[in-house]
């Protein structure tokens, strides 16, 4: 993507709004990823439960409309829970609590 940056017209606004709006995502995922790694553990569940809510998204989108967010939030917090259980609570250690 950088190398359009070097034709004439391709750093639009819209262009560069389109740019930031794909980033947003990838951006939250790492700044949660980030306390992970500071306090010394590792989470490699994060892709896979962004897979996971996706196909949540895509399947209940047409029955639940808008209602479909709510049920990705609860899916992502009670998939999240369960991980920072078994890691705190049970004491596994994070790398395999979360393969």
């Amino acid at each position: 993507r950088l190398t359009g940056l070097r034709k004439l017209g391709s750093a639009r606004p819209v262009n560069l709004l389109s740019l930031a709006g794909d980033i947003v995502p990838l951006f939250i995922m790492a700044l949660g990823l980030t306390f992970a790694i500071y306090i010394g553990g590792i989470d490699l569940s994060a892709q896979s439960m962004a897979n996971m809510i996706t196909v949540v998204a895509s399947v209940y989108l047409a029955p639940l409309g808008i209602w479909v967010a709510a049920l990705c939030i609860l899916a992502g917090f009670t998939l999240g829970t369960l991980s920072g259980y078994l890691t705190t609570r049970m004491y596994v250690p994070s790398f395999i609590s979360t393969l």
